[in-house]
């Protein structure tokens, strides 16, 4: 008999663990995986942790707060700079071979971003501008960052959407990064990201919307 796994071309996955690592780790299993070829994965940590880009060093760090408070620093294998995770931060990563619109990096992030703004824009009404690299934005405020990965055929986009953050714990753990976009200029954390509010009570239907155009919409 055929086996079942080879008719299997994408698969959604609300999948959290309850370690901030293994949370990390899974993205890194995921591309792995020769089958199935679209994988779109949803994730919320319960708590807090710092997790640094490939590149990243400690200078971002307010390291005396972090330790006060035993918050987990983490090291994931993507691009981007660090970042503060937890509760109110949706998680999302796109997992694919690689297909003529992703042939570069630049291209990807462009396919994966140009679907995540359909998805706010058809559920919450919103216009919204990439800037930056890979920043999403609500006028001139960032509300989702992204990171990319790429191993043999296969890659992967992943990005936070902000939608219920305390945004006061950004400040409190990180410093200003040396490196921003100049469309930051010298704005502190709080002053420069925004939660997507109303995406509390729309939590739903924003998930499977990603999930329509992340693995079925072409």
């Amino acid at each position: 008999m055929e086996d079942i796994q080879t008719k299997i071309c994408s698969a959604f996955l609300d999948v959290t663990f309850s370690s901030p690592q293994a949370n990390l780790d899974f993205d890194e299993y995921l591309l792995e995986l020769s089958n199935p070829s679209r994988i779109l994965r949803i994730w919320e940590s319960k708590e807090y942790f710092v997790v640094m880009g490939r590149n990243s060093d400690e200078s971002d760090l307010n390291l005396p707060a972090i330790e006060a408070v035993k918050i987990p620093v983490l090291r994931r294998k993507s691009g981007g700079g660090t970042v503060l995770q937890g509760p109110g931060c949706l998680n999302y990563t796109f997992v694919s071979d690689l297909f003529p619109q992703v042939g570069s990096v630049k291209g990807a992030f462009e396919w994966v971003l140009s679907r995540l703004r359909m998805v706010v824009k058809e559920v919450l009404g919103m216009e919204t501008e990439v800037k930056g690299s890979s920043d999403l934005c609500l006028g001139n405020r960032k509300f989702s960052g992204n990171a990319q990965r790429r191993r043999g055929n296969r890659f992967y986009v992943h990005g936070t959407i902000l939608y219920d953050f305390d945004l006061s714990l950004m400040d409190r753990f990180l410093f200003l990064p040396k490196t921003r976009p100049d469309y930051r200029k010298d704005r502190s954390n709080q002053n420069f990201l925004i939660n997507i509010a109303n995406l509390k009570e729309k939590k739903g239907n924003f998930v499977r919307a990603m999930a329509f155009y992340f693995l079925e919409k072409r």
